[in-house]
Parts: C-alpha cells; structure tokens; sequence
C-alpha cells in the first residue's frame, strides 16, 4: 500500500497526539504565572509578561523558515528529493543570516533597557530578561528549518511532543526554581537552556526521521530562497497581525498602568490566546496537507479544504467562545485569584476571538495553496491603521484601561483576522459573502443555541457553588451538541478526516 504523501490519513492521529499533549501544556502554564505572582509579585510578573512581548515580537523576523514545510510537503508528493535539499539548506541560511541581525538587535536592545524608566520597572532587571530571552529566539530560529522538514512530511506527533516536553518540563523548573527562592533572572536562564536542548533534539529526530534531507552548502539556491522568503513574507504579514495587536497593546496598557496592571489583564488576554494557539496549532497541519494535494495534482481538493475548514472550525470556535462567555472570569479566578478576574474584560475578549478563531482553518489551507499574500497585506494594513486611529481616541475619550484595551483589539482582530478571509475567498475563489455567512455562520450557530442556554444555566450554578450540577450540565450539552454537529451539519468529506484511516 503506497503511503499518504497528502497528510490527510494522519490528520485524526495528529490531532489526538496535540490535544492530549496540550493537556499537561496547559496545567503547566496556568500554574507558572500564578507561582510567579505569589513568589515574586504582580508587579515582577508584569516583567516576566514583557520579556516575553519582546520575544515575542523578535520571532517574526524568522522567516527564512515559515515556508519549509509547504514545500517540503510539496515536492515529497511529486517524488523531487533534491528540491527538499535545496529548501532546507537554503533554509538554513536565511536563519543564520537573520540570527546575526538579531545579534545586533540584542545589543541595542540591552543597551536601551538600561535605561527604561517605565512605571514600576526595574532597569537592570528587564536589561537582563531582555538579553537571555533575545539569545534564547536566536537559538530557537536556528533549529526552526528542521521543524520544517518533520511538519512537511506530516509527522506533527513529533512536533507536538517535543513542544509539550519542553513546556512540561520548564514549567516544572520554573516551578521548582521558585519554590527554591529563584529570582525572575535564574527563570530566564531556565528558558535559555530549555531552548538549547529543544533545538538540539528537534535537528536529531529531524536526522533519525529523514536523514536523506541533510544540510550542504553547496545547495544553497539563490532563487529558492527568493521563493522562500517571498512565501515567509506572505505568512508573516499574517501572522503579524495578531502578534502586533495583542503586543502594542498590552505595552501600550502596561506603560500606562504599570507592570501590576498589565499581568492582571494579561491573564484574561492568555485565555483567548490559548485557545486560539490551540486552533492554530491545529490549522498549521492543513498546510502541508493542502500543498502535498497540490504537489499531487488534486489541486481542487485542496480548493475544497477551503469551506470545509471554515465550517469545522466555526463548530469548534463557537464553544471555545461560549465558554470563555459564560466561564472565563471563573477560570481566572480560580487560577490566579480574585484580583485578576473580570467578567466583563472577559466577555468582550471572547466576543472579539469568534471569526478570527474560526478562520485560521481557512488561512492555513490559503497559505498552503500560497494564496495568502493578500489577505496578509489586508490584516496588517487594517491592524496597523486601527491601532493608530483607535488608540490615541480611546485615550482621550476614555483613557487607556483594561476595558478599554480589551475594545481596541475585539474590534481590531474581528475585522482583520474575521471579516478579511470571506471577501477574499469571493474575490479569488468566487465564494459569495452570502454563501460564506449562511453556511459557516448562520447555519453553525443555530445548532450551539441550546448549547448557549445550558451554559446560561450551569454558569448559575457555578456561581452558587452547586458545582456537580454545573459541570453535569456543561457536559450534557456539550455531548448532545457535538451528537447533532457529527450528524446533520458536517460534510463527509469532514467526517473522513477526522476519522483515523478514512481519509485519503
């Protein structure tokens, strides 16, 4: 039996691998901030937030890299071995090219934090996060090409293992080191050396999973590596736009605030990012899978990927945004307190993350066709201009606060990242706005309306501490939900994909 060069009969496998991986990510990283805040203070966690805004925002420059696994998944399905070689070694390159310039960012970076004077910061502190977290990105960007490699030929198991390892276990050093009496540089350090292990594991199961792809110098290709970062800069101004809109925001909060007030909102503005790093994390396979059918010449299959992803993903955004509704401020205050929790910072959050949550299927299944130019260039255009009309008329209409940033980047990222992808899927694929609302909107919210009414309901009795009622009703609905989605409004051609071994 020949192999599936397409990714689609490992789609269900991969799946279950993430989910059950995310469940030890997520225990940790709810623990870590929290521990951080008791040890160290709210104010000091607010700098462990900002270490990571700058990391965060450094990442973007890696895009020598964001293409390797379309088109590895490319040329595997048309058998061209020496198109992989020449993709990764010039790969490779680009990354070590951007590392340098990232050298010189990390200098000056460091060199200007000695001096930040921000509310509540400490100087030397934030010289020194700045500076491990700055070398940390530059080690990580270097192993990046092999992370290509293992996603493009659909082994996103290992890539989600090895991504929940690290988490898991630097979470638990965090935890330890804190307990221990570690100070936020000794945590920075912690994560300085879990990015030199990951890397190294990443290149070796790259090596054991496909060691006929191996770097030579000699492969270096001027014009794919034009091609490369011809496709990382159609992904980056995608990608960037959230990265740009949650991160100049929350800076924007805490300088205005202070460090204490930016962790307490944070922590409602890690909820959303949660879940919709977990759709992403999702939506990511569907982008060798989508370049592996064109590379085998089922290119209308791959156009077909286009509403079914939609429609899949709308079904999976509507509950992730229902429970951030009706139980986020709960979730907050369990995990981090009273203090950090607020309903209404929370529900405008939600609100804001449906179509951007639900249209990542949809993205990724673009930029594996590499469609995905324009819609880039269309959300970070809209980003960059809302942030710069919103922001200075929200601070003097009604100054910068936690609810007022949580407005600014509902309304930013629905238009960007919800609105943008349906007008171009009419405007390149002739999809009608009318199709898309009725069949990925209207028709999908229908069937989640008793799923509303039964959180309504259970929320209440959270809220009265009738706890075993609550989640008995969380769980009914949810299952009769998900028996009424399986049934009348999914495609088959949907079902065989989430079914292991049925799509092909």
């Amino acid at each position: 039996m020949q192999p599936d060069l397409s990714g689609k009969s490992q789609f269900s496998y991969n799946v279950i691998v993430y989910w059950l991986a995310q469940i030890f990510v997520a225990a940790t990283g709810f623990i870590v901030p929290r521990q951080i805040s008791d040890n160290l203070g709210t104010a000091t966690l607010g700098v462990w937030d900002l270490g990571w805004a700058t990391y965060n925002y450094l990442a973007l420059t890696g895009i020598g890299a964001l293409g390797v696994n379309r088109y590895i998944a490319l040329h595997r399905g048309n058998g061209d071995l020496q198109s992989q070689l020449k993709i990764y070694a010039s790969a490779i390159v680009l990354q070590i090219l951007v590392s340098l310039g990232l050298v010189v960012v990390t200098v000056v970076l460091t060199l200007l934090a000695k001096n930040f004077d921000g509310e509540g910061f400490d100087p030397d502190q934030v010289q020194v996060i700045v500076l491990v977290f700055c070398i940390s990105l530059i080690i990580r960007l270097l192993g990046d090409p092999s992370r290509g490699v293992l996603t493009g030929a659909h082994r996103w198991d290992l890539h989600h293992i090895i991504n929940a390892s690290q988490d898991v276990l630097l979470g638990a050093a965090l935890i330890i080191a804190l307990k221990m009496g570690a100070d936020l540089i000794t945590l920075s350090i912690l994560v300085l050396i879990s990015s030199i292990l990951v890397t190294t594991i990443r290149i070796m199961v790259k090596n054991s999973i496909c060691p006929e792809i191996k770097f030579t110098i000699a492969l270096w290709d001027k014009t794919v590596a034009k091609q490369q970062l011809k496709f990382g800069l159609k992904t980056l101004t995608n990608t960037s736009s959230q990265l740009i809109l949650f991160q100049t925001t929350a800076i924007i909060l805490g300088l205005a605030t202070g460090p204490a007030a930016l962790a307490i909102y944070t922590r409602s503005q890690t909820l959303v990012r949660i879940c919709a790093g977990m759709m992403q994390k999702i939506a990511n396979m569907f982008v060798p899978i989508s370049s592996g059918l064109v590379g085998l010449d089922r290119e209308q299959e791959a156009n077909d990927l286009i509403m079914d992803t939609c429609t899949m993903f709308m079904c999976i955004a509507i509950p992730i945004s229902l429970g951030m509704f009706f139980f986020g401020d709960l979730v907050v205050y369990l995990w981090m307190g009273e203090q950090y929790a607020n309903r209404e910072l929370v529900t405008i959050l939600a609100v804001g993350s449906l179509l951007p949550i639900a249209n990542t299927g949809a993205f990724s299944v673009l930029a594996g066709l590499n469609a995905h130019g324009r819609l880039g260039v269309a959300s970070l255009s809209i980003t960059v201009l809302g942030l710069i009309i919103l922001v200075p008329i929200t601070q003097s209409l009604f100054g910068i606060n936690f609810i007022s940033t949580a407005y600014i980047v509902a309304i930013i990222w629905t238009i960007s990242r919800g609105l943008s992808i349906p007008v171009l899927l009419q405007l390149r694929f002739g999809i009608p706005l009318s199709t898309y609302a009725i069949t990925v909107i209207i028709i999908p919210a229908f069937f989640f309306i008793p799923m509303a009414s039964f959180f309504y309901m259970a929320r209440i009795s959270l809220v009265s501490e009738a706890y075993l009622t609550g989640f008995c009703i969380i769980a009914c609905a949810s299952i009769a939900t998900l028996g009424l989605i399986w049934a009348f409004l999914l495609p088959q051609s949907t079902k065989d994909l989430l079914l292991p071994g049925k799509a092909n």
